[in-house]
């Protein structure tokens, strides 16, 4: 939405990093004319008017403001910016924040409620009110430090604009669970168990921390049996929700 050339490969699509100049974010569209804003917001109400009162209409994975400087900046170039031009990033990321928000308000007035609240899509998660979906997947290249300086006060404001709100994290990121755990508007924590070698095993204290400090967790990924036991030996079942990913119907036998 924010110009950035997109790439196409199989099934994946994702968009090509770098080539912005901080002397051109007044040039970046951020206004609800945006012309990719007004597409998305049309296939929104066009689903809405089909499915209306049948099934909901969620939010998609909308990615966050680390993720969106890193696309502009290039995610190697943004880590140089940390310290060689911060108050232009955190004007850029102010700028991101603001645009994320006004967007999922805008979805959630086309869509209005489905049985009274409202959907995050990827995880089957349902609301009793409006919720937003945060995502700092680039934050896995900032330090503790680093967050506190240029991302919580962004996840504070994106949390505070609705009365629920959910943080979505790899295991790349949670050396910043501490600190993401001091925004007090978050309500959910979820945590993947990500493809290519992440274990439960390593990830159990962060889940511990989560449930500690009085938050929901969401827990998803391709759970074994064997993880699931470990779950259920070591977390309480208040306020959790374990989606496990599963390919074939044999591994749904399984558990």
């Amino acid at each position: 939405m924010l110009g950035a050339p997109v790439e196409m490969a199989q099934e994946s699509v994702w968009a090509r990093e770098g080539g912005f100049d901080f002397a051109d974010v007044d040039l970046l569209d951020f206004s609800p004319d945006n012309p990719w804003r007004r597409t998305y917001l049309a296939f929104v109400a066009a689903l809405t008017d089909r499915y209306r009162n049948q099934v909901p209409v969620g939010l998609p994975i909308l990615r966050g403001v680390s993720d969106l400087i890193a696309c502009l900046r290039g995610s190697q170039q943004m880590i140089f910016d940390l310290y060689d031009r911060p108050e232009q990033v955190k004007r850029l990321a102010r700028k991101c924040t603001n645009f994320i928000i006004g967007l999922v308000q805008d979805q959630h007035k086309i869509t209005g409620p489905f049985a009274g609240g409202y959907t995050i899509e990827a995880y089957s998660l349902w609301a009793p009110d409006t919720i937003i979906r945060i995502q700092e997947d680039a934050s896995a290249l900032f330090s503790p430090d680093l967050y506190d300086e240029f991302l919580r006060k962004e996840n504070e404001i994106q949390g505070s604009a609705f009365p629920y709100s959910l943080i979505h994290l790899h295991s790349s990121s949670l050396h910043l669970l501490d600190r993401i755990l001091n925004v007090e508007p978050l309500n959910c924590i979820q945590i993947n168990k990500d493809a290519g070698g992440t274990q439960i095993e390593w990830e159990l204290p962060y889940f511990k921390m989560a449930q500690d400090r009085g938050r929901r967790l969401l827990i998803r990924g391709k759970l074994t049996p064997e993880d699931l036991a470990l779950l259920r030996g070591n977390l309480s079942p208040r306020g959790l929700y374990v989606q496990t990913v599963v390919e074939t119907p044999e591994e749904t036998e399984a558990l």
